[in-house]
């Protein structure tokens, strides 16, 4: 079996410990049929003093970013005036489309009913298998809904207003909020969110009231949920139990009775040694 190994340095000691609660998680994930269908498995872990190292299993395929990319450059769909064969082909990546979308709700969702949060959710940490299937993958800033440690590592442009303001406002619904820069990154075949706007002034450009137009020819469902998924305050936004149903076809109720979890155990805060952890993986082959 091939795996991938991620190394991240680390900015805080806190950062170093809150790695070892990825471990927690995998084992309460691995229970979960749902979450072994949706989610990439973590191998195994290392931690030093200065590095988090994440085994995976390796994915052939490449991100969904990767995958989307090439679409908006195709010159000879741009080029196509045809409406009726452009109609056809838009139909079918549609189709297509709103699979990856429900896929990834339905992994996401695993997550918000065992209240995990995954901290930096974008088309590039979502995996595109050989046949075509989603998976969510980087797994290194997540955290128990909870968790006392901060990371120091924040992706601007899919970051929620209250998370940009401070890395402690992080809660399940700011994950929320970057499924729907997400959705806006497949309807827009991989464009960059804001593309417009300096990173420094994106804070104020979301207070101000403004979001991301949703990309030309966005089914008008998506379009919908992609502006849910941005309304403020954080509190008004649906989870991820409630975006499944709207994906069904039903409503949205606020309070949809669905049984959510105590979030995994946390850490204390304690000092990182030198003395490093390893859950090992047997019979595999590491391509970095």
């Amino acid at each position: 079996m091939k795996v991938a190994v991620k190394r991240i340095k680390q900015k805080s000691e806190n950062a170093l410990v809150g790695a070892m609660e990825v471990a927690v998680m995998c084992s309460i994930l691995k229970a979960s049929a749902i979450s072994r269908q949706y989610l990439l498995s973590l191998i195994g872990w290392y931690v030093d003093d200065e590095y988090l190292y994440v085994v995976t299993r390796f994915m052939p395929g490449g991100t969904l970013l990767n995958y989307l990319q090439p679409l908006n450059q195709n010159s000879e769909f741009k080029r196509n005036k045809a409406e009726e064969k452009r109609k056809q082909e838009n139909n079918a990546r549609y189709l297509k489309f709103h699979r990856f979308v429900s896929e990834i709700v339905n992994g996401m969702r695993a997550l918000e009913v065992k209240r995990i949060q995954h901290r930096d959710l974008a088309a590039r940490n979502v995996l595109h298998t050989k046949h075509q299937r989603i998976k969510i993958a980087n797994f290194e800033l997540s955290q128990p809904d909870g968790s006392q440690f901060t990371f120091g590592r924040i992706t601007t442009r899919w970051t929620a207003p209250e998370v940009l303001q401070n890395e402690a406002n992080f809660t399940l619904r700011s994950d929320v909020w970057s499924f729907g820069v997400v959705m806006w990154e497949i309807y827009s075949l991989g464009s960059l969110p804001y593309s417009e706007v300096p990173s420094r002034e994106l804070l104020n450009h979301l207070h101000s009231g403004r979001r991301l137009d949703p990309p030309y020819e966005t089914p008008s469902r998506i379009a919908k949920l992609m502006n849910m998924c941005w309304k403020m305050p954080a509190s008004s936004q649906p989870s991820f139990v409630e975006i499944d149903r709207y994906l069904h076809g039903r409503s949205i109720h606020p309070n949809s009775g669905v049984s959510v979890a105590e979030p995994p155990p946390l850490l204390a805060k304690t000092r990182v040694s030198s003395t490093s952890a390893f859950l090992y993986c047997p019979n595999s082959e590491i391509v970095f």
